[in-house]
């Protein structure tokens, strides 16, 4: 038995309860950076992994290409959204649409009368 208290007195694990966890936002797993500071204080840091890589496979499916912005939106399910942000047509771009459609209706209204 003295052996078994000497093991326990000698680890090196912290332990949380789940309350704790819960309230730093922390779960099983998670990998911490640690610093002690002058007078035995302990300041856990969780190291998050921040990163999304897609495959090429991916990358083609969802019409991506390198160096395209995203829009990033998490729900309050956790859900990941990740939306392309496209330039939209210019100015001039979309009056020359107003203007062809406008002369393909005036003659389509010419043709009815």
């Amino acid at each position: 038995m003295t052996e078994l208290l000497n093991k326990v007195a000698n680890t090196h694990n912290i332990v949380f309860d789940a309350l704790l966890m819960e309230l730093a936002h922390m779960k099983a797993g998670d990998e911490m950076d640690v610093e002690v500071y002058e007078g035995g204080t302990l300041m856990l840091r969780p190291i998050r992994r921040r990163e999304i890589v897609f495959d090429p496979i991916l990358m083609k499916m969802a019409d991506l290409k390198v160096g395209d912005e995203l829009d990033v939106d998490v729900d309050d399910n956790g859900t990941l959204t990740l939306t392309p942000i496209r330039p939209g047509p210019s100015y001039p771009e979309v009056m020359q649409v107003i203007r062809s459609t406008m002369e393909e209706y005036s003659q389509t209204m010419k043709l009815l009368a």
